[in-house]
């Protein structure tokens, strides 16, 4: 996206007139603060100089591309300053400036109200604004990818049965999108893993499919530095994949399998299925420090489960949770809860019981931090 950005500014910001103005000095700031990656910087920046280039030039094709620079920026997190922003890229618009595309603008228009408060009325009219806008330009954006984005999270929200089409869609969109992004997509792929398991009605094609989706999203994160800084998207990723292991136990019947799949895999998936009942463990990748093999089977002269939280018993959930740890000779020092799922209490638990956890020996130091482990509840 960073180039998309540049491009689509530079080259209306070099016909501007050759006398200095606040609005270009922020811009510059903006652009070294959103390369250094530094986001809280290139946020503030970015709105000074839409708003100064308001004051010093009105309604331009640079204040509108201005504006949508922001707007594309602040989408994450202030979704209202976005909607302002967008508005105003789409009035100079529609006024003759510029050539930013209208069903572009309308669609993040859309998104942001969605947002901002989400209603049957939002999501239809974000669901009318995606089809206007791959109707406008057939290939994929960051606009189309974000709102089916939205609407497939809605879906999935409502039940498992009825996001699976929602998330497909998304994850079809964000496979086209070039140049690819992989948090996006990993994302895409974590989504349409975990629909496919999380309903009561799963079948062995479901689960087959889940490990193919889960795999690819596990596989398109960046290795980790430490468990204070685990990318919460991974963590998703591989919370939901040692899920399987429950959602197999849990499964009655002999798998049947379907001809055809949803999803294009070359892993026949029978093979996929047998791969999804072996006992899971994060691959090698995960961290950006090679971790032998032996610091996964560290011998526990104490390791207590932890109880099934009442709320989940109520409500008759199964699932997993993943945490980080650190040990010192014998005892656990630190553990950070990285992932469960839904809100289930599944993470808390897993942490509680840990406190009692004790080591047979020292470990070696290069075992002593960023270890994960995964509880698996299910109910007997």
């Amino acid at each position: 996206m960073r180039v998309f950005i540049f491009t689509i500014f530079a080259a209306f910001f070099a016909g501007v007139g050759a006398a200095e103005a606040d609005y270009k000095s922020e811009y510059k700031e903006y652009m070294a603060a959103y390369s250094a990656g530094d986001i809280e910087g290139a946020l503030a920046h970015g709105e000074k100089a839409w708003r100064a280039a308001e004051e010093e030039i009105g309604a331009t094709a640079t204040t509108a591309i201005l504006a949508y620079n922001f707007g594309r920026l602040a989408a994450a997190t202030t979704p209202s300053t976005a909607e302002e922003a967008f508005e105003r890229a789409l009035e100079i618009t529609n006024s003759g400036e510029g050539s930013l595309l209208i069903p572009d603008l309308e669609l993040r228009i859309a998104t942001m109200r969605n947002k901002i408060k989400p209603t049957n009325e939002t999501r239809k009219t974000l669901a009318e604004k995606v089809a206007a806008q791959k109707a406008a330009d057939p290939a994929a954006t960051d606009a189309t990818v974000a709102a089916l984005s939205d609407l497939a999270s809605y879906a999935a929200s409502r039940g498992p049965e009825a996001g699976t089409n929602d998330a497909d869609a998304y994850l079809n969109e964000a496979e086209r999108l070039e140049p690819r992004a992989n948090n996006i997509l990993a994302n895409a792929l974590t989504l349409a893993g975990a629909v496919r398991i999380a309903g009561r009605r799963r079948t062995a094609t479901d689960i087959a499919e889940a490990v193919v989706l889960l795999d690819r999203a596990i596989a398109l994160f960046p290795p980790q530095k430490d468990i204070e800084h685990f990318d919460p998207g991974l963590a998703s990723a591989l919370v939901w994949r040692s899920t399987l292991d429950v959602v197999i136990e849990s499964f009655l019947g002999k798998p049947v399998f379907k001809l055809g799949s949803r999803i294009a895999a070359s892993e026949d998936l029978r093979a996929a299925y047998e791969r999804a009942q072996e006992s899971y463990s994060p691959p090698d990748s995960v961290w950006d420090s090679f971790r032998p093999e032996s610091c996964e089977n560290l011998e526990w002269a104490e390791r207590k489960p932890p109880t099934y939280p009442k709320d989940a018993i109520h409500k008759g959930a199964i699932g997993a949770a993943i945490v980080g740890y650190d040990v010192d000779d014998t005892h656990i020092v630190r553990a950070v809860p990285l992932g469960e799922i839904y809100n289930s209490g599944f993470a808390a638990a897993a942490v509680k019981s840990m406190s009692s956890w004790k080591l047979k020996t020292p470990p070696p130091p290069e075992c002593r931090k960023n270890a994960l482990t995964f509880f698996n509840f299910i109910m007997r």
